[in-house]
């Protein structure tokens, strides 16, 4: 379901190819990470960190929308993604609009 995790399964992805990543940490580190973009991406304020941590295996990072505007009628939120995986951090960047069901679609 990509609607609202697009982001941070790329950020997961990259820490797969460093070798920082287990399989067994994968889906609860996702789920986490996913819930913590749509609660950014739908209501935190511009400039505020959504947080989530994995208290199993220290894994955390934050979702921070840094810009709201409108493209077509349709609102989208510029957001930035920070991870931290045994201590080593990643940060990535995406786009993320609303779609007619209410979803926040990743755009890039």
């Amino acid at each position: 379901m990509r609607d609202h995790r697009g982001q941070s399964e790329g950020i997961h992805r990259r820490a797969r190819r460093r070798g920082l990543w287990r399989p067994d940490r994968d889906q609860r580190d996702k789920r986490l990470a996913a819930e913590a973009q749509q609660k950014a991406l739908e209501s935190a304020p511009t400039g505020k960190p959504v947080a989530w941590t994995n208290p199993d295996n220290g894994h955390a990072g934050t979702v921070t929308p840094v810009r709201t505007y409108q493209s077509g009628g349709t609102y989208c939120r510029e957001f930035q993604s920070n991870v931290t995986i045994d201590g080593k951090p990643d940060k990535a960047y995406g786009t993320a609009c609303r779609q007619p069901d209410g979803a926040w679609k990743v755009q890039s």
